[in-house]
């Protein structure tokens, strides 16, 4: 606040300082009870700031960006995870784990003002539902997924043992 940025901004630049820390034993006993507090808090306060009265702004673009972030995640998860050893299975549950739950979307809130602001509201809200669902079934997503994979796009290693 001294240097006239956002509380948010703020609060993330210092989660990176303190991410630098090698030993954080001390510092968890004494941020851990604050972060129960104030976390829930945070949350409430941003969710009873999303103002419908401008005017809610879902169209297209809304949806495209929702069905991106998680399409973009999946597949770097996908990727990701078989590139560092992971089977097909892990792999697709990593990729539906990763789905966005609103993290760093809260800083572009800290940035927009106005009609965008509610936009980015909703897009937090909506992707953060998305993400934690996506999250909790992601084990029987990823089975599904794998089944309906193997159909479409069959393993060329069981084709080879075939011939």
């Amino acid at each position: 606040m001294v240097f006239g940025l956002s509380e948010i901004l703020g609060a993330f630049i210092a989660g990176i300082m303190l991410a630098g820390i090698h030993d954080v034993r001390p510092l968890k006993r004494l941020t851990v009870p604050v972060r129960d507090l104030f976390l829930p808090i945070f949350f409430i306060s941003f969710g009873i700031s999303i103002n419908l009265d401008q005017g809610v702004i879902v169209n297209a673009l809304f949806f495209v960006l929702i069905v991106w972030g998680v399409l973009s995640k999946w597949i770097v998860g996908r990727v990701g995870g078989r590139m560092y050893g992971l089977t097909r299975v892990q792999a697709n549950e990593a990729g539906f784990s990763l789905a966005p739950r609103g993290e760093f979307s809260i800083l572009f809130t800290a940035l927009s003002n106005g009609a965008i602001n509610l936009f980015v509201g909703l897009y937090i809200f909506v992707s953060a539902i998305v993400g934690i669902v996506l999250f909790r079934f992601s084990e029987i997503l990823a089975n599904k997924t794998e089944e309906k994979l193997e159909k479409v796009l069959p393993d060329e290693t069981k084709n080879k043992e075939d011939q």
